[in-house]
């Protein structure tokens, strides 16, 4: 059981580093959205159109902060998804010409030769 857990664990990396991301949006963005809230209070005692505006702003900033973080991560767990289909798709590429008896670098002048004649 522990062997398949520690086998699974790394199959599909980019997935599970794009969940990972909206998760994390989510909890930055709520704990950074509550300390804005409650420095603002304290501000608020003293001036309360003054945090008022400081709150709005902490918000918004804190948002777009938690959102700029979240999408690098997630652009990583993309570009993690798509680099194995390349290499999937090369991989059953090769595995067809090696059937095939025929190199990869004949069946793209062939297929080039025959686009050209179209």
């Amino acid at each position: 059981m522990f062997k398949s857990f520690v086998e699974n664990m790394f199959k599909s990396p980019g997935k599970r580093i794009k969940a990972l991301s909206r998760i994390l949006f989510f909890i930055l963005s709520g704990f950074t959205v509550l300390s804005v809230i409650i420095a603002a209070t304290d501000i608020a005692e003293v001036e309360p159109f003054q945090g008022f505006i400081y709150c709005v702003i902490g918000v918004i900033l804190s948002v777009i902060v938690s959102w700029v973080s979240s999408i690098t991560i997630y652009a990583f767990g993309d570009i993690c998804e798509n680099v194995e289909t390349i290499k999937n798709e090369l991989k059953s590429r090769n595995n067809d010409t090696q059937q095939s008896g025929a190199s990869g670098v004949e069946n793209y002048s062939t297929s080039q030769n025959l686009q050209n004649r179209e």
